[in-house]
C-alpha cells in the first residue's frame, strides 16, 4: 500500500510540473499547477458520465467522451506550448458547454437529473483563476447558455 501511496504521489507531482517554466513565480506555479490537477481529476467523473449515458443508449455519453479528449488534449497542447491561457480558455468553455448543451438532446431541465449545473465549474474557474470581473462574466454566459438550453429541449420536445 505504501509502494502504491508513493506512485500516486509521485504521478500527481510530475503532473502538476506539466507547463513550468524555470522563470515562473510561485503564484504562477500553483495556478498551472492547479488548474492542470483540476482537470485531470474531473475526467474520471466525464468517464462515469459516458458510461451512465451510453449504457441507457443516450448518444449524448459521447459528449463526455468528447469532453475528455478535448481536455487531454488541452493538456497535451499546455505542456508543449506553455500557454496557459489557452488551456484556461479550452477548460473553461468545455466544462461550460458539454453538460450544459448536452441537455437538449436529453429533454431539459428535468430528465438530465440537472446535468447541466455541472457546468457552473466554469465561472468558478473563471473566479478563482482570472477573477471577479471574468467570474461574473462566465456567469452570465453560463446561465444564458444553461436556460437557453432548458428551453430548447422543451420546445423541441
Amino acid at each position: 500500500m505504501t509502494s502504491l501511496r508513493r506512485l500516486l504521489d509521485s504521478a500527481l507531482a510530475r503532473l502538476a510540473e506539466v507547463g513550468a517554466e524555470p522563470g515562473d513565480d510561485e503564484e504562477t506555479r500553483l495556478q498551472k499547477a492547479l488548474l492542470v490537477l483540476i482537470a485531470i481529476l474531473i475526467l474520471p467523473i466525464s468517464g462515469i458520465w459516458a458510461v451512465l449515458y451510453l449504457a441507457f443508449d443516450a448518444w449524448t455519453g459521447w459528449v463526455a467522451v468528447l469532453y475528455a479528449v478535448i481536455s487531454v488534449a488541452s493538456i497535451a497542447v499546455f505542456a508543449r506550448t506553455r500557454n496557459f491561457d489557452l488551456l484556461l480558455n479550452i477548460q473553461l468553455l468545455a466544462i461550460a458547454l458539454a453538460p450544459t448543451l448536452s441537455m437538449i438532446a436529453i429533454g431539459g431541465f428535468l430528465p438530465t437529473g440537472g446535468v447541466g449545473f455541472w457546468g457552473i465549474l466554469a465561472p468558478l474557474g473563471a473566479l478563482v483563476f482570472r477573477g471577479v470581473g471574468s467570474g461574473i462574466r462566465w456567469f452570465v454566459a453560463w446561465l444564458v447558455l444553461f436556460l437557453g438550453s432548458g428551453i430548447a429541449a422543451a420546445v423541441l420536445r
